[in-house]
């Protein structure tokens, strides 16, 4: 009798020894499945912050590249005395202008204003600060001088972008200055964050925190220069654009970071500007570890379901060889429990033999297609189905025949008339080189499926936002720019005509300090509305900022663009806005520039363009002019 213990002792060995390597190899394929697409995951979401970082530098760079062209010419004026009683005026018509600007000054040699908007600022000595100092020291005319942030009067910080004035002897001769205006770049960074735990940030190269959005209280001016910080880690790397993950100095929690330096093509500066955007670490793989939990609890409960059942085998196994007699009894209670397992799981199971007839369905299963066990029992497949969804499935069917195990998705239709999402599989019931009919899983993952559209479709809804203005309803400045530089490089396959035009509402901000700014918001909605009306469907349109607008008209010629400027400045000034406090005619200045060829790009065009917008400014407003036209 001590025999046959020990004659089964190997095989049983060996079968657990296989079970446990099989779901050690599945546990080791969802382990390796959940790392990958752990890994994919943060790879997205790097590319999606760096892509984010570029949107920011692109437009810094046209802003930073016109008030260069700005300053310079301010200083050339002012060294040739073409300074008068009105200079201040003029500086205060290019503040208006110019984006992201509140302040400029023109200083003398010694230091002193001899121009400024705000003209409270005439007269005032900067020669002991800092930004006068710095181009006063390190005398470069060609160099655009970009300060540190310091902190005003009024509490914010901002920062001073700055031209030498170079004399006719060569010489230093004075400095051109603008204050970077912060409530310019606060909805800019806003425009990129897509989700509540993000943050985007502009710093100076040497460290210190311009701006960050949302503002945390009492970071910005910090100098984020520390060893170890992802900022010094981007500094040392000589990158213009790194991915750091760590801790944020600026915000004290784990997140991954992506920084961009901000150096415009062709643009000497003594100082960098650096971007960044950023997520908390752990908040990227929110969906991933309700994943992992997920695929952890459904390996966990194989993992018992197969070993109890595995042990029950052994024990039936030994116990029929022993006892034939209560072999059938065994077994009985064996199918029972699997029954009652098959039941109680929440996905629909079936077995269907070789000739389609319904051998076993689950609790589940039977509810879904309402149907009773007397019913199913030895049903064919195509009645239950119906002929269009048979048809449909045929290939799966045939398929799961040959042999072939088979997973796709189905909309299915219950017997209320509510629609299903689900997921099935065929396995094959293979018994000596042959099948024998196959099992059919179905998971029911319909609230998976609708949330998964009602995701989809808010993701659609902040696209919409991120590219639209709210107020006017046209493209703003990102969509604009990003179809602009598509329709430069179709003009330039096909060489066909292009011409920007650039648009400004004249004393628009005397409209706002007299009428308000609900005022002012309706002269820009009606301006927008008199736009859509005027320019063709084909043209690109689009709210720079402010009250500037800009439209590319596509397959254009300047002649054309000439007339179709005129007619949309004329309409304009025969329209009235409608506001609270009455009807409010307004009228605008515009400027045109020509496409130069496959050379020319988005930048150089919408340049040429604010500079015609500035002479059509500069000579009375409410006219067309043409860049390059005297």
């Amino acid at each position: 009798m001590d025999a046959l213990p020990a004659r089964h002792a190997s095989p049983a060995i060996i079968e657990w020894t296989i079970l446990g390597l099989a779901l050690l190899a599945l546990g080791g394929v969802l382990g390796g499945n959940l790392y990958q697409e752990k890994a994919n995951i943060e790879a997205r979401e790097r590319e999606r912050l760096l892509y984010q970082t570029q949107i920011v530098q692109q437009i810094l760079d046209v802003d930073l590249v016109a008030l260069n062209a700005v300053l310079g010419d301010l200083g050339r004026d002012f060294v040739q005395g073409k300074t008068s009683r009105d200079f201040n005026h003029r500086l205060e018509t290019l503040n208006e202008a110019l984006t992201g600007v509140r302040t400029l000054v023109i200083l003398d040699g010694a230091g002193l204003a001899r121009a400024a908007d705000p003209a409270r600022l005439a007269g005032l000595d900067f020669s002991q600060r800092e930004f006068f100092q710095t181009v006063l020291n390190n005398p470069s005319p060609d160099t655009l001088f970009i300060s540190p942030p310091f902190q005003t009067e009024a509490g914010v910080y901002a920062i001073n972008v700055s031209r030498m004035i170079q004399g006719p002897d060569g010489r230093f001769a004075g400095v051109v200055t603008a204050i970077l205006d912060p409530d310019f770049f606060i909805p800019l960074l806003r425009s990129v964050l897509s989700s509540p735990d993000m943050r985007t940030a502009i710093s100076h190269g040497d460290g210190l925190l311009f701006l960050l959005v949302p503002d945390s209280k009492g970071v910005v001016g910090r100098n984020l220069d520390q060893p170890g910080s992802m900022y010094r880690r981007h500094r040392d790397s000589g990158q213009s654009s790194n991915v750091f993950i760590g801790r944020s100095y600026s915000t004290g929690d784990e997140r991954m970071l992506a920084v961009r330096t901000i150096r415009p093509t062709g643009l000497l500066t003594d100082k960098t500007m650096v971007v960044t955007v950023s997520r908390k670490y752990a908040e990227i793989f929110t969906d991933w570890r309700t994943q992992a939990v997920f695929t952890a609890g459904l390996f966990g409960l194989a993992v018992l379901v197969s070993g109890l059942g595995f042990f029950l085998f052994r024990k039936h196994q030994m116990k029929y060889e022993r006892e034939m007699a209560l072999a059938a009894r065994r077994i009985e209670d064996n199918e029972r429990f699997i029954r009652t397992v098959a039941n109680s799981v929440p996905g629909l199971i079936a077995y269907w033999d070789e000739s389609l007839r319904c051998v076993y369905a689950n609790y589940a299963y039977l509810e879904w297609f309402g149907k009773t066990p007397e019913q199913m029992l030895g049903m064919p497949m195509r009645e239950l189905l119906g002929e269009k969804l048979f048809t449909k499935n045929q290939p799966h069917i045939q398929g799961a025949l040959r042999g072939e195990p088979q997973h796709f998705e189905r909309t299915l239709v219950k017997p209320d008339g509510s629609a299903g999402y689900t997921l099935i599989q065929y396995i094959p019931d293979m018994h000596g080189g042959r099948v024998k009919g196959f099992f059919v899983l179905v998971a029911d993952v319909s609230e998976l499926k609708n949330t998964q559209v009602a995701l989809e479709e808010k993701v659609r809804e902040l696209d919409i936002l991120a590219t639209t203005d709210p107020l006017t309803g046209l493209g703003n400045r990102r969509h604009f720019l990003e179809h602009a530089l598509e329709e430069f490089n179709r003009t330039s396959r096909f060489a066909l005509d292009l011409v920007y035009l650039m648009m400004d509402i004249d004393h628009f901000k005397a409209i706002n300090d007299t009428h308000g700014h609900d005022a002012g918001d309706e002269v820009l909605k009606s301006l927008a509305a008199t736009v859509r009306e005027t320019l063709r469907s084909t043209d690109l349109i689009g709210r720079l900022g402010g009250e500037e607008f800009a439209a590319l008209l596509i397959h254009t010629d300047l002649a054309g663009a000439r007339l179709l400027a005129e007619r949309l400045r004329q309409a304009l000034e025969d329209s009235e806005a409608q506001t609270k406090s009455g009807p409010i005619r307004f009228t605008v200045s515009i400027g045109l520039s020509v496409y130069a060829g496959p050379q020319d790009t988005v930048p150089e065009i919408m340049k040429r363009g604010d500079l015609a917008l500035y002479q059509a400014k500069d000579t009375g407003r409410n006219q067309v002019r043409v860049f390059g036209e005297v």
